[in-house]
């Protein structure tokens, strides 16, 4: 989708709904039966909170990741209509809660990934919307950001956070979310060499 999409539809979603919590999920995500029975259990009881955090279990070519820093990957998807509000970032779009949030334990299903040819679509849409973000903040990409940034990322994920314990999956995963950083800062560089040429000299 493109820029701001979330912050569109999901205000607009806001303002036309009528109940007083909502419930933000993705066309890939899933409520799980125990998230379902522990949301009706909170707010049967009397919720505390104005949001709650959601844990985030991802598929990833079928099989559910528990490391590599992607579980629990809490996300903020549940909270009251009239205390939440879209914000219009350009990737990973969120909530933002006027209040005090808390967290769930039960999670979100998100099938994220069914096949390396559906991660790659993805990654060229979601490395150009980043570099965006990223040029917008900081100007140009560096060398040091296409050499040392994916490195970085696959040592982390992988060793780290302990990639490797979800097997080939984990080991796949780990190259693929390197490769997003290098592709994401090629990015960076390549808008930037094409501004600096066509600036004109004063």
């Amino acid at each position: 989708m493109g820029s701001g999409w979330r912050e569109v539809t999901g205000n607009y979603g806001l303002r036309m709904a009528r109940g007083d919590w909502i419930l933000s999920i993705d066309a890939d995500e899933r409520v799980s039966p125990e998230l379902r029975n522990e949301i009706e259990q909170k707010l049967h009881s009397g919720a505390d909170r104005e949001g709650y955090y959601v844990p985030r279990r991802a598929i990833f070519l079928g099989q559910p990741i528990l490391h590599g820093g992607w579980y629990p990957g809490y996300v903020l998807r549940l909270f009251r209509r009239e205390k939440g509000v879209f914000d219009a970032r350009k990737v990973h779009e969120g909530v933002k809660v006027d209040g005090a949030v808390g967290y769930l334990r039960s999670p979100i299903l998100h099938f994220t990934d069914p096949s390396l040819k559906h991660y790659l679509e993805k990654l060229n849409v979601y490395t150009s919307l980043a570099a965006e973000e990223v040029r917008d903040r900081s100007g140009s990409g560096q060398l040091f950001h296409l050499l040392c940034s994916p490195l970085f990322m696959f040592v982390k994920m992988y060793f780290l956070r302990l990639g490797l314990l979800d097997g080939m999956h984990g080991f796949v995963l780990a190259v693929c979310s390197a490769f997003h950083v290098f592709i994401k800062h090629a990015k960076i560089w390549e808008a930037s060499r094409d501004r600096d040429a066509n600036t004109p000299d004063m």
